[in-house]
């Protein structure tokens, strides 16, 4: 479930004005299984998207709490303090 969840909302991210929709995939997938390190990342971007900076530093921070060797939720806090500032 948590993984048909995430892909669905993976989906979705790559699809223009579908970004509310992603977020409650990825977000039922972390229900679903609270540990998706991906599933944060994702909704961190598709908060981003959406101009929810908190969210989306929550997110990116957790998916590093979760999985410290990926890449792409350190540059996407990156982005989003770059933006905030």
């Amino acid at each position: 479930g948590a993984v048909q969840a995430y892909r669905k909302g993976r989906e979705l991210t790559t699809a223009q004005g579908k970004e509310k929709e992603a977020k409650e995939a990825l977000s039922a997938a972390i229900e679903k299984y609270e540990r998706h390190a991906s599933a944060y990342e994702r909704r961190g971007y598709v908060n981003f998207l959406l101009k929810n900076y908190a969210d989306a530093l929550y997110d990116y921070s957790k998916s590093i709490d979760l999985n410290p060797n990926n890449a792409e939720p350190y540059l996407g806090r990156a982005i989003v303090k770059m933006v905030q500032q």
